[in-house]
């Protein structure tokens, strides 16, 4: 895989957390022949919030990204990169959202979630029965996160990330990681898996970053008591 074209398609939506997705992007973008590109449901760019909108109020925005495609014209991914964010809470409702990531999934080879970009996409079916993490805060509270909200995933509390490889076809290999800045510790755990584990050094070292190799290594985990 690594001798040819990677193509990487990060879906953003309005709400989405800045360091889940540029903090991994940032690495990604350093490996050897790698496309990114920047997706939205409607092609639009997708804007970050400064904190989560208080009801019946409109968000706070901050930065807006700029859209590549949209999803009716994205092309096949062989990764996908999935943030989170406040945003993600309507984007669980979001039909064309959850049929797009339920379509482009079964087709990509890897898929990495971060933070509570893994509750999203647990509205695809795709983590049925396999081992997930997510952010830590969200997890700690049950009017949140609880057994009837996100039946079907194996959730792990206390894992910086999880990886959990293809079963199968239309099973992509599996990356999901605890909240915001763990995403970064496991697109660095991403990149050895796949390009090697003297290509991640190099770009760990590049980026002066210092990342935590183990994932069950959590100490947000404890802090919120799970």
């Amino acid at each position: 895989m690594a001798a040819q074209t990677t193509t990487i398609g990060v879906i953003l939506f309005d709400g989405f957390e800045l360091l889940d997705t540029f903090g991994p992007l940032e690495f990604l973008n350093y490996c050897p022949g790698v496309q990114h590109y920047i997706i939205t449901e409607s092609g639009n760019p997708a804007s970050v919030w400064l904190g989560a909108p208080k009801p019946g109020a409109a968000p706070a925005l901050a930065t807006s990204v700029v859209a590549s495609y949209s999803f009716d014209n994205a092309p096949d991914l062989d990764v996908i990169l999935l943030p989170g964010g406040f945003g993600t809470r309507a984007q669980e409702k979001n039909e064309k959202m959850v049929q797009f990531l339920k379509k482009a999934g079964q087709k990509a080879k890897y898929v990495l979630t971060v933070c509570t970009g893994s509750l999203l996409f647990s509205r695809t079916g795709l983590l049925d029965g396999r081992p997930v993490t997510s952010n830590k805060a969200v997890m700690s509270r049950p009017e949140e996160f609880n057994s009837d909200k996100y039946p079907g995933p194996q959730w792990k509390p206390h894992a910086r990330w999880v990886h959990h490889a293809s079963t199968g076809a239309d099973v992509p290999d599996l990356w999901t990681s605890s909240g915001v800045a763990a995403g970064m510790d496991m697109t660095i755990a991403f990149i050895s898996h796949v390009w090697g584990a003297e290509i991640a050094r190099r770009i760990a070292q590049g980026s002066e970053y210092t990342p935590q190799e183990d994932p069950d290594v959590d100490v947000f985990a404890d802090i919120y008591h799970l």
